[in-house]
């Protein structure tokens, strides 16, 4: 299973860690995470570094002013270590649903919650908002750590969450959890589906990687035929019945490409008849293991069949085993991969390599352009470029969770966003915008998830409260 080192809050010493969760809606790729009140800047320049410009949810852009926001922690009244808040998060329009997968409910751990936040029409940074709605698991009760909102993804009025693979350990059956809006909105329920596994061999879970675009779902599969539970992966492919999405549902069609070892599923994206495949563990050439591909699949004419052949594979032009596809986004005819380990200038700084579809078929082959940022150093570690990544439209949001910020918290975390040009997406290491908190403790690690839904950015956080170890939390931002 692929591994990600993240500083512990607890001893402050590198820990072996799992990635965090981004959801992907085809053209909106979006995560988000709510935290306690806080003030939040975000500079933009045409060179990093240059012409501050603060902006935030209440007022417009203004030059050198900082903004101040409001967010959210955990909904519980009593916050507690290790829960996760936000660890799957996902945005569409209007609507944020967040998941705690490690909450204990009634005494029973890992049980896990969804929540659901609509905007209010001040919008998000007018007052504190409140969830609308807690989502769980009918049975609940009968699983073994669930982890229930380990991963996330909204479309439209449907969302799904997903739970991770039995810890890495393999002996426990996953579904996969659907919920649809009611006439009357979104309220506190039981899911209306339950998405289960293909057979013995292909088993939900994973890092519960999951994607929802319309009436398509995709849900990462362990291939259990091979050593190692969660190195070789699959994607189960759900398409929406015609009573609805109800009952306990089958998928029809499984996808593959007969790797042995390289994670595939650990991230999807879903836009229109194209679904991307994250393998962050394969190798590439000369690059060695973990240089990381993603595998693009496009529905047949007659529909979603099982396959073990991608359409195309894009792979980066320096594999180094940078883990190309921890992150990703998919938009329209546009990909962004998050690859945190990239060598950059001969360091592994991080980057993010963006694909660019011509004609109306992807082709297999190398990025269009490598978007870097000019970070500050980072003893024992790396800044991590790339961690989380979203996109929408002509922009793309890149954390970068062991960055310093300027007030010099180690492993604080950046966001960096970038506008394409004109000419179209090239190498640069010119971000447009970049988001932090100010008053960041170590060890904060913001930009470890992204996402983009019109003027609004938004990225998590595992540790807001250095007393309350890996509670997680929601930083939101908007860019002009």
């Amino acid at each position: 299973m692929a591994a990600r080192f993240f500083l512990s809050c607890v001893s402050n010493s590198a820990v072996l860690g799992r990635r965090p969760q981004i959801a992907f809606l085809g053209r909106l790729l979006s995560v988000s995470l709510l935290l306690a009140p806080s003030t939040l800047f975000a500079d933009g320049s045409a060179t990093a570094g240059t012409q501050v410009n603060t902006f935030g949810s209440i007022y417009p852009s203004t030059s050198g002013r900082a903004i101040e926001e409001k967010i959210l922690t955990s909904p519980n009244s009593e916050p507690a270590v290790n829960q996760n808040f936000g660890y799957g998060l996902a945005i569409y329009g209007n609507t944020i649903v967040a998941g705690e997968p490690n909450r204990t409910v009634n005494g029973q751990l890992y049980v896990g919650a969804g929540y659901v936040y609509v905007e209010p029409k001040e919008g998000w940074g007018t007052h504190l908002p409140i969830p609308v709605a807690e989502l769980s698991a009918s049975d609940a009760s009968t699983q073994i750590w669930p982890t229930l909102g380990f991963a996330v993804g909204i479309s439209g009025d449907t969302i799904v969450l997903g739970c991770a693979y039995d810890m890495g350990n393999g002996s426990y059956t996953r579904e996969m959890y659907v919920y649809v809006k009611p006439a009357s909105g979104w309220k506190s329920t039981t899911e209306s589906a339950r998405l289960q596994s293909p057979s013995a061999r292909f088993q939900l879970g994973g890092e519960g990687g999951i994607a929802i675009y319309g009436d398509t779902i995709a849900a990462e599969c362990v291939d259990t035929a091979f050593t190692g539970i969660g190195s070789a992966g699959a994607v189960a492919i759900y398409i929406k019945p015609k009573q609805g999405w109800t009952g306990d549902i089958m998928p029809v069609a499984i996808l593959t490409d007969g790797g042995s070892g390289d994670s595939l599923g650990f991230q999807i994206g879903i836009s229109g008849d194209t679904i991307a495949v994250a393998a962050p563990l394969a190798t590439v050439g000369t690059g060695g293991p973990n240089s990381g591909v993603v595998q693009i699949y496009e529905k047949p004419a007659g529909g979603w069949v099982t396959t073990d052949k991608p359409t195309a594979t894009l792979q980066p032009s320096d594999p180094d085993g940078g883990y190309l596809g921890y992150s990703m986004g998919i938009s329209g005819d546009t990909l962004v991969a998050g690859c945190p380990y990239a060598l950059v200038n001969g360091q592994y700084y991080g980057a993010a390599y963006v694909f660019h579809r011509k004609g109306s078929h992807w082709e297999s082959g190398t990025q269009t352009a490598k978007l870097t940022a000019a970070t500050a150093e980072v003893l024992d570690g790396t800044p991590a470029v790339g961690i989380g990544v979203a996109i929408q439209g002509d922009k793309i949001a890149v954390g970068a969770n062991g960055a310093t910020p300027p007030n010099g918290a180690w492993y604080g975390g950046e966001l960096f966003v970038y506008k394409e040009p004109s000419t179209g997406w090239h190498d640069t290491s010119h971000w447009n915008w970049i988001a932090y908190d100010p008053n960041a403790e170590s060890a904060l690690q913001l930009g470890i998830s992204a996402g983009i839904s019109g003027e609004t950015v938004v990225t998590g956080a595992y540790a807001p409260d250095a007393d309350i170890c890996n509670q997680g939390a929601v930083y939101i931002f908007r860019v002009p």
